[in-house]
């Protein structure tokens, strides 16, 4: 008979516990569901599309090509 009231009390205090739980997170509407991170996200970079260059059959490509800078930054792999 002390097992059972025991148990039974058990079960009641996880219920309540289940309960509050359940209204604390209602109570905090959807804050609660969303990470401080996403609820602030970075704004998308504009697209820049790269300069055109037009050659024609005057061009001397091998000066073209010595004036290319070949760094790759890192910035030319951001999202």
């Amino acid at each position: 008979m002390n097992k059972s009231k025991i148990l039974a009390a058990v079960v009641v205090v996880l219920l309540i516990i289940i309960m509050l739980t359940i209204v604390k997170n209602l109570t905090n509407g959807d804050k609660a569901l969303i990470s401080p991170s996403a609820a602030t996200p970075d704004p998308t970079p504009a697209y820049n599309p790269p300069k055109e260059i037009k050659f024609d059959n005057g061009t001397d490509l091998r000066k073209e090509l010595e004036t290319i800078d070949p760094q790759v930054l890192d910035s030319d792999f951001e999202e």
